[in-house]
């Protein structure tokens, strides 16, 4: 447990809130929750990159596991899970959007093949997924919503200085539009 000292209103003796300090206390608490869930997010991050993560990973090792009739299957449904929330957008939604798109846009002709090693084998090895072209629009209305309002993966990298991985989703969405 962090020991919160008495400048931030700890406890008198007994436990009881000493007056003035007691908002502080719930300041300082609260800034202590909002660290440990910005560095939660962050563990199992290691880099910028769309499939950088865990969540994202493991979404590509499903990818990659997944019969190739069910892939793009799995593509639409990790691209509309974003894109159709309303309300708060789960970090595990946001990544693997932004993985979804990733690949989206690498299956597009004349597109640089994926390089990384978390993205799916299968693509890695030469294969490929036939991506209609509406999937396209739909990665970008999923980006937007992971760059958008009440989106913890967003929230998650500004709050931590990542402007990197902004920037990331910023140009595989203005890659994917035009």
């Amino acid at each position: 447990m962090t020991d919160i000292p008495a400048a931030y209103g700890a406890t008198a003796a007994g436990g009881a809130r000493t007056g003035a300090g007691a908002p502080a206390v719930m300041s300082h608490a609260a800034a202590i929750v909002r660290h440990d869930l910005a560095r939660e997010v962050a563990m199992g991050t290691w880099d910028t990159g769309p499939f950088d993560n865990d969540s994202a990973a493991d979404w590509c090792g499903a990818l990659d596991d997944a019969a190739p009739g069910e892939r793009l299957a799995m593509i639409r449904q990790a691209l509309t899970e974003a894109a159709d929330t309303t309300g708060f957008l789960d970090d595990r939604e946001g990544v693997r959007a932004i993985a979804a798109a990733a690949i989206v846009l690498s299956q597009r002709p004349g597109a640089e093949p994926l390089t990384s090693a978390y993205a799916p084998d299968f693509l890695l090895d030469g294969g490929s997924v036939v991506i209609p072209d509406d999937v396209a629009a739909l990665a970008v209305r999923a980006l937007d919503r992971v760059m958008g309002d009440d989106s913890e993966w967003r929230e998650s990298w500004e709050e931590g200085g990542g402007e990197d991985a902004l920037a990331v989703v910023r140009d595989l969405r203005s890659a994917l539009a035009g």
